[in-house]
């Protein structure tokens, strides 16, 4: 079965990807770093660990 992700590309930058660190939580937002090197702000229910993935701009559960 093949996954068809779709990316989110907002200002020219794709918010899909891999967590490679979190720079930063505070309960309801993360700044996380991308393993594309792209750093975004996404919220977050819990706090992000490497390896979770962001899908379209959300925390993927």
């Amino acid at each position: 079965m093949q996954m068809n992700w779709s990316s989110e590309v907002i200002n020219g930058i794709d918010v899909t990807g891999v967590i490679a660190s979190v720079e930063h939580y505070d309960g309801g937002e993360a700044l996380v770093v991308l393993s594309s090197g792209v750093s975004v702000v996404v919220p977050a229910t819990h706090k992000p660990v490497p390896g979770d993935t962001i899908v379209e701009g959300e925390l993927s559960l």
